[in-house]
C-alpha cells in the first residue's frame, strides 16, 4: 500500500517545501500576522511550480528578499518544532 506524505500539521495536501513554508495553515497564519507590520507580496505573487522560490526571489527587491527569507526560515522553524520538537507552534 502506497502512503502519501501528507502534512502532519494540517493534513490538507502532500508536504513539500512549498507547502511547508507557504501552503500549510500554520505558514498562512504566520504570513497573516506578519502582514500587520511587514510589506509582503500578495498571495497570488508567491508562486508555485518549478523553481518558484528562485523566481520569487529574483522578482523581489533586496529588502523584500530579506523579509521573505526571514518568513520562510520562521515558517520552517515553526513546522519543525511542531513535528519534531515540543509540539508548540510558537517560539516559546
Amino acid at each position: 500500500m502506497a502512503t502519501l506524505a501528507t502534512c502532519n500539521i494540517c493534513g490538507w495536501e502532500e508536504e513539500d517545501e512549498h507547502h511547508a513554508v507557504l501552503g500549510c495553515t500554520k505558514a498562512r497564519a504566520l504570513r497573516e500576522e506578519l502582514r500587520k507590520t511587514w510589506d509582503l507580496p500578495p498571495e497570488c505573487k508567491l508562486g508555485r511550480g518549478h523553481e518558484w522560490f528562485q523566481i520569487l526571489l529574483h522578482r523581489s527587491s533586496k529588502d523584500m528578499r530579506a523579509r521573505l527569507m526571514m518568513l520562510f526560515w520562521h515558517a520552517w522553524h515553526l513546522r519543525n518544532n511542531i513535528v519534531f520538537g515540543d509540539g508548540k507552534s510558537s517560539g516559546g
